[in-house]
């Protein structure tokens, strides 16, 4: 086969960025790799970071799909994530531990000793609450320092902070400049932590905290949504 289109039917950032390290794999096996025109996207910002950015995309495709999705059976024992989970399914082996973006963040200083919270989720909104969001504000050591961020075009936050200072960000690559830039990042398990994981490839020392859902455990070796940058924290009520 020399040719991939890659499609996924969830829109999500994270969704998105599972699949981010196909095109570069591809074009050192000499496949082509194009993204399949029925591709969805929650905003049209995660096509433009993570699609159109990527120099090893060859461009769009209304063909069938071959790609992506309809080769994604659900997790992965022996993968430690679902990035490498993917690069197996589609005939690379295990070849990267984190997804990949190729905008190089820019650093804003103003930020360098700010706590940066986001809560904004779609799919892991249900599996929080009120509760566990007082717990995990609870737990914020140096509150002055937090800062909560909200886009300006697509805020997802469903959890009143306004004890925090607010920041309102233009698009999604000011979000990856804030990641990158502040002293820490605390979000839910959403699309935040998928590309604070990405953006550790720029970043070795990144300090990222994600609180998950009630319940939920930690394993790195089921191929799913944990990276090992990140530090993935447990809420105890």
């Amino acid at each position: 086969m020399n040719k991939y289109i890659i499609h996924q039917y969830f829109g999500g950032l994270g969704d998105n960025l599972q699949f981010s390290t196909i095109p570069e794999l591809c074009y050192h096996s000499g496949i082509e790799c194009f993204i399949s025109d029925n591709n969805v996207y929650r905003n049209p910002e995660i096509k433009e970071l993570v699609w159109d950015c990527n120099p090893y995309v060859n461009g769009y495709s209304s063909d069938v799909p071959n790609a992506g999705s309809c080769r994604h059976p659900g997790g992965y024992r022996g993968a430690s994530s679902i990035v490498d989970a993917m690069e197996d399914y589609h005939g690379f082996g295990f070849k990267n531990h984190l997804p990949i973006i190729y905008y190089y963040p820019k650093f804003k200083k103003e930020f360098s000793d700010k706590i940066i919270i986001d809560f904004s989720a779609i799919s892991a909104k249900d599996r929080y609450n009120g509760d566990s969001i007082k717990y995990i504000t609870d737990d914020i050591q140096n509150k002055q320092e937090c800062i909560v961020i909200k886009s300006k075009k697509n805020s997802f936050n469903y959890y009143s902070l306004n004890q925090f200072e607010q920041y309102q960000f233009n698009d999604i690559f000011e979000y990856c400049d804030l990641i990158y830039s502040c002293k820490k990042f605390m979000c839910l398990d959403s699309g935040g932590q998928v590309l604070a994981a990405a953006i550790s490839r720029f970043k070795a020392d990144i300090k990222v905290d994600c609180y998950l859902p009630i319940g939920w455990g930690i394993n790195f070796n089921i191929g799913m949504y944990f990276f090992k940058p990140i530090n993935y924290k447990n809420i105890i009520m």
